[in-house]
């Protein structure tokens, strides 16, 4: 977020706060596991890929988001932090159709519909800073 790179750049050695009113959005990809051992690891992560990609796009559509994180076969995201959002938890669940609409037109590497499992949890969370290399917020 931009109010956080200025702190750091202006020299800031922790960066952290509440923000009470958010809503996160977990995604997973169903069957994740059990396809990456079943098919080569550039395909899984071909089909991974093409699936980030298309989340990162559908961000656009939604500028009161902030994508804090994907590993493996999550994708995290957040309304309401670091910037306020009064309507978040609105925003984050059209965010969720609109992933999950998108999952079902990129196969799986055995061809079959990707399918999500969605989360969402609402209230307040605690976020900074975290990392000196590759600081990150999260």
């Amino acid at each position: 977020p931009s109010a956080v790179a200025e702190a750091l750049a202006v020299g800031a050695s922790r960066i952290a706060g509440t923000y009470e009113d958010t809503t996160v959005l977990f995604v997973y990809i169903e069957d994740y596991r059990d396809i990456s051992f079943a098919y080569p690891a550039v395909e899984v992560i071909a089909w991974i890929n093409s699936l980030f990609h298309v989340y990162d796009a559908s961000l656009l559509s939604f500028p009161k988001v902030r994508k804090l994180e994907t590993c493996q076969n999550l994708y995290l995201c957040v309304a309401g932090c670091p910037d306020e959002c009064c309507d978040h938890s609105a925003t984050i669940v059209m965010l969720a159709i609109e992933l999950i609409r998108q999952s079902w037109h990129i196969p799986r590497p055995d061809g079959r519909p990707t399918a999500l499992r969605v989360g969402l949890s609402t209230g307040s969370v605690c976020a900074g800073v975290v990392g000196a290399v590759c600081p990150r917020f999260s």
